[in-house]
């Protein structure tokens, strides 16, 4: 079903998934999930671009992930 509504949504079956997952959860989770995804992205790359200290960006790195896995993003 996810491929038929890509068309019109605009979003992969994994997106439209947690879109539905995240529809479920208060407006206040669902920021936060909007947020962490976002800081995950940039981390990834600065993590990419060799930027900073690469150890201290992992541990970030690994914290947002672990949230997003916590709150069931």
């Amino acid at each position: 079903m996810a491929h038929a509504l890509k068309p019109l949504t605009g979003m992969s079956p994994a997106q439209l998934e947690a879109y539905q997952r995240r529809m479920s959860k208060p407006a206040s989770l669902q920021r936060e999930c909007r947020r962490l995804e976002g800081e995950v992205v940039a981390l990834k790359g600065e993590e990419r671009s060799g930027r900073g200290d690469r150890a201290q960006i992992g541990m970030r790195l690994q914290d947002a992930q672990q949230k997003l896995l916590y709150l069931r993003c």
